[in-house]
This record gives C-alpha cells, sequence and structure tokens, in this order.
C-alpha cells in the first residue's frame, strides 16, 4: 500500500497492513518514529510501571505503616521521573510523535531508494 500522508498512515496501520510504502513529506517523521520505537515502547512500559507501583506501594504504606514500601513507592516515583525524562527527551529532541512511535513497534523500517518501506514483523 502507497501512503503519502498522515491519515492515511494511521489508516493503515490500524489495518494492520503487511507492507505500508511511504512516499512525501512525512517519510522523515516516520523513519524517525520507526527507528526509535522500541525505546519509547520501553519508555512507556516504565511509566505505566512505575505509576502502578507508586499507587500500590504508597496505599500499602498509608494501611499498614510499613517502610519499606515507603521506600518502594519513592523508588517508584524517581521511576516515574526517569521515564517522562526520556520520553520528554526523545519528543522534543527528534521530533517524533511517541503515538505512531509505539504503533511502529510491530513493523520492520526499511530504506530503498528514497522510500520508507514499512513490513510486518
Amino acid at each position: 500500500m502507497k501512503i503519502s500522508n498522515m491519515k492515511n498512515l494511521n489508516t493503515a496501520l490500524d489495518e494492520k497492513q503487511k507492507e505500508i510504502e511511504i512516499h512525501g513529506n512525512i517519510s522523515d517523521k516516520v523513519l524517525r518514529s520507526g527507528l526509535i520505537s522500541n525505546i519509547v515502547f520501553v519508555g512507556v512500559v516504565t511509566l505505566i510501571v512505575g505509576i502502578i507501583g507508586t499507587i500500590v506501594f504508597g496505599i500499602t504504606y498509608l494501611i499498614s505503616d510499613i517502610y519499606w514500601t515507603m521506600a518502594v513507592a519513592i523508588i517508584s516515583l524517581c521511576v516515574i521521573l526517569f521515564a517522562i525524562t526520556i520520553l520528554l527527551t526523545l519528543k522534543f529532541m527528534q521530533k517524533l510523535n511517541i503515538g505512531l512511535a509505539i504503533k511502529l513497534r510491530k513493523y520492520t523500517v526499511n530504506k530503498k531508494s528514497g522510500k520508507i518501506l514499512l513490513v510486518r514483523k
């Protein structure tokens, strides 16, 4: 499938096309997002795990007053800050779309003769 704008790309990704060929001015954004997609996915998973850990161990500390649960909650807060730092650094330094990067994690990015080719893994 040949794509030249973001709306069609999102449609093709939602339909889980096996092969997508990118043309036009969106190819640079797709290339950047595709190359960094695994790092963004790890950052998002780390953020979610940090949030869940903070909530669970924070509530456990309030209920039981065990000091190690407070330490784990504080460590989870630090994990959240680390994940946010990674994601914001990638977003602003690489000018990347985080949602697109997460969707492109399931695709292999190839560049052939100035065209970007996405192949489903």
